[in-house]
This record gives structure tokens, sequence and C-alpha cells, in this order.
């Protein structure tokens, strides 16, 4: 029996205090390009606490209908612990050989943390465009050094972690499983993001560049093809999707978990009895911090960019008991640029039911909610006002994490004249955006770097971070010190 390293990851996603859920893939494709039906079926992980003796390995599968990615959820685990783990796939099954220490003497060892504390910290960035240029990923360097110095709570990727439309309109439409295995390996074995993946928790959501460019009104798009039959294939979407299941959604907490007869092991699997999940938007409690993960994209249509399910969902995360709530969306929540709404890709498409979700938040008295976005390929902090006066609710933006320099890809980037700093939101009447916050002498920075955040008592520090390490901006944002005060609904 020979035991050999996953070629896609392993991912560390979601992370509670006692569980934590690790993903990673096998190569799907032979040297003659063609599927590997007779892929082996078998992963195994195992796990110990620092220092301590391993514990019996877990044993996992690899689904051909999920580009041979396995995920599993170790439970029972304890609280601020740091773990070490090995996760491994091998062509032949044998229990009883598997323990035999010499079968995993080649296998990479990484770790993760348990933790919970009232501080915590996280990066976060968007549009990681892979393509061969050797900056690719680099900015990712800094992250993995502040994980080593100070351990992350988690890695927010906000969107457009591949892009299956590299050269956006001049590319030729990618829309078999081949394309999208291909376009995930080459982002999942990227140097920078595959150091990081194993040991930060890790969650993720999908914007446009995942299916297409401008993925305007969501699946809706596809439903009907007679007028757009060539270049609406639906083998695309459904493909494409999948993959997102598969490689970006598999790890994180919108799947559910079902016991298995393994001590400490559940596997992930479905949502709600379905066998793959019928929302893609989710939320976790850190605690004292909650995080809603949003879908504004497949969701999206012509009443709005979420679902009114989705708006519900969001509303009683809201009205929850964190005290500080992120909210990620993949496009920009408070910032509008000046161009028209027909065709602006952000939350200005969706003015009313914008406008609902502000009402409800100052109607509700809700302190410390803090908006996350990437997609314009800049960075920025503001706060939100609210008939004049200044909130506890602030816009973060950091995207992008990689974004090739050129006259074209200018073009897409927002710089600062193109955001509506201290002019009314777009449809919200009484709110606007503040100009952007920093104590350094750079405001807006229209260029490569990611996004860290670190909350405490009284106080949100947000830093954009370039490849170096250096702070090119950085502010720290008031948060209101008591739990919020809202009424029940």
């Amino acid at each position: 029996m020979k035991l050999i390293n996953p070629r896609i990851g392993p991912v560390l996603g979601l992370v509670k205090t006692s569980s934590a859920r690790i993903m990673c893939g096998i190569q799907c494709w032979n040297n003659n390009e063609k599927p590997n039906n007779d892929k082996p079926n078998c992963g195994w992980i195992r796990i110990r606490r620092s220092g301590s003796n391993w514990q019996k390995a877990k044993q996992f599968r690899f689904n051909a209908n999920f580009y041979y990615t396995g995920v599993i959820e170790l439970t029972y685990l304890e609280l601020n612990t740091k773990y070490e783990y090995q996760m491994a796939y091998t062509s032949d099954y044998s229990e009883d050989e598997i323990e035999n220490l010499e079968y995993w003497e080649e296998i990479k060892t990484y770790s993760f943390l348990t933790k919970s504390s009232s501080e915590f910290c996280f990066c976060f960035g968007s549009c990681l465009r892979n393509n061969d240029d050797s900056r690719v990923g680099k900015v990712l360097k800094t992250v993995h050094k502040m994980h080593q110095d100070t351990p992350l709570d988690m890695m927010l990727w906000l969107g457009d972690q591949v892009y299956n439309d590299k050269l956006l309109g001049a590319t030729l439409h990618n829309s078999s499983k081949k394309d999208f295995t291909k376009l995930y390996e080459d982002f999942f074995c990227n140097t920078h993001v595959k150091r990081l993946l194993p040991e930060v928790p890790n969650y993720m959501v999908m914007d446009d560049h995942e299916i297409e460019d401008s993925f305007k009104h969501g699946a809706d798009e596809y439903g009907d093809t007679r007028f757009n039959w060539l270049n609406k294939d639906k083998d695309r979407l459904i493909n494409g999707i999948n993959a997102f299941y598969s490689y970006q959604a598999s790890h994180g907490p919108i799947y559910d978990t079902q016991p298995s007869e393994q001590e400490g092991v559940s596997f992930v699997k479905g949502q709600s009895k379905n066998q793959v999940p019928v929302r893609h938007y989710a939320s976790i409690n850190f605690g004292d911090v909650g995080l809603f993960l949003m879908d504004t994209r497949k969701e999206r249509g012509h009443r709005g960019l979420i679902s009114s399910e989705q708006e519900e969902h969001l509303k009683k995360f809201l009205s929850s008991d964190c005290r500080v709530k992120l909210v990620a969306s993949s496009v920009t929540f408070l910032a509008d640029n000046h161009s028209k709404p027909n065709k602006s890709d952000n939350w200005k498409k969706a003015p009313s039911q914008r406008e609902r979700i502000l009402n409800y938040i100052i109607s509700k008295d809700i302190q410390n909610v803090i908006f996350l976005s990437g997609d314009i390929h800049s960075h920025f902090a503001a706060s939100l006002k609210y008939q004049g006066q200044s909130t506890t609710i602030h816009q973060l933006v950091s995207g992008s994490l990689f974004w090739p320099t050129s006259f074209l890809m200018n073009r897409i980037r927002w710089f600062e004249n193109d955001v509506r700093f201290d002019k009314s939101i777009y449809g919200a009447s009484g709110f606007s955006l503040s100009q952007p916050l920093s104590e350094t002498d750079c405001k807006f920075y229209a260029s490569n770097a990611v996004g860290y955040v670190e909350i405490i008592e009284n106080s949100l520090i947000f830093k954009v971070l370039r490849q170096n390490g250096d702070a090119v901006i950085e502010t720290r944002l008031p948060l209101t010190s008591q739990s919020t005060r809202t009424q029940q609904s």
C-alpha cells in the first residue's frame, strides 16, 4: 500500500471551537486527457494534539461527481488547542495496514488552532487573476507570515478566486468539467495559495468570473436561451456551479453534516436533505463576532441582488446578539460609482432592496455592522452617514489580490474619483458614504494588496497590506462596547 499527498489542498475550512472541516482533491484527468473513471475513492486523515501521539486514521471518500474532491469534519476537538494533521489517499484500500507509520513518512504535516477569544483578526481579498505572471499570489506571503506570528481566525475570499474568462470578452467560453478542473487546479496549486490554505480557516463566496464576466442576472440569465444560445451554454452554468460546490463551498458553512460510524467524524453532505445546497448563503457565530456570507450572484435577478428569503435571513442575523456583525458581499454594498444604474455591477442595481436593509439597520438601532466587499480591484475604508451623522456602520473593500496592470485592465478598476463619496447612496434617502478613511497619506489604493482586520474592545483596525507587508492604508474605526441594542422583529 502507498499513501499519496493530495494534488488539491488540503484546504482548512469551517473551524469552530470543537470541530474543523478539511477538503482535498486528487487529479481528475489522466495523461491521455480522459476522465479517470478508475480513480481511487479512499482518503485518509489522521490528527493529533501538538506534541502528542497520532489518533487512529479516519477514512473519507472522493466523489467523481464533485471533481474527485473529498471533505471531512473532525469533531470532539478541544478548545484553544493546536492540532497537527496529515491527509492522503491510496489506490488500494487496507484498513489494517493504514496505521503502519512507515506509510505516513512522505505525507506532509499541517496544523491549525481551535480558538476562542474576545479578539478577532482576519485577512480578506478578492480577484486573484491566475495567469503566467510570476507575481500571482505573492501578496499572500504577507498573510502567511502574519499567521505564523499571530494565528488568523480566517482568510475570507470574496469572489473571482478563478477567472473562467481570463481574456474577458476575447476568451473562448469554457464550459466542460475538464475546463473547470484545469481552472481550479491552477488556483489551488499556486505556490502562495497552496501554502496558506491548509493552516488558516478559509471561507469563500462566488462572484461573476467563476462562471463568466458580468454574470448579471444570476442563474436566470441561463433560463431562456432562445435568443442567446451562442454564448449562454447551460453546461457552463451547471459545471461552473458544481465546481464552486466542490472546490470552494464544500469546506465552508453552507453544507450540512451527517453523523458517521467513525468516532470523531461527521461527513459533509448536502443541505436540507438535498444532495447539493439549495442556498449559497450562511451565517457563522464566532462568539462576539458574527459573519454572514452572502450570495449576490446566483440569486440575483431583475428584482434584487438577493432573494427575499436571503434578505430575511440577513435581517435575522443583523438582529442577533453578536456585538460585531461582518456582512460579506462580493460586490460593494455601500459604495456606488458614477455610472448609470443599469451598467453598475454592485448594490446600485438593487436600490430598493438596499434601502430596505439600511432602514432596517437604522430603525433597529443596530451597531457595529461591517460590510466587506471586493470586486473593484481597489481598496479603501469608509463609514455610513445617516442624515449627515456618523454611524458605526462601515464599508471595507479589498480587491484585487492580483490584477495585471495595463490600460485595458485599469479601465475595469475603480479609482477614487469613480466612487460617490460624500454623496447620497443611490436610491437610499438620508444615507451617504463618508470620504475614504486612513491615518496614512494614502486614502484609496488602486493596486494589488490584501485587507487585514483586527477587532478589539472598542475599535476595528483596518489595514491594506502590500506584497512587502507595508500598510499603505491604516485606520481605526469606532465600535460600541455594548451588545447590539436591537428590538425584536
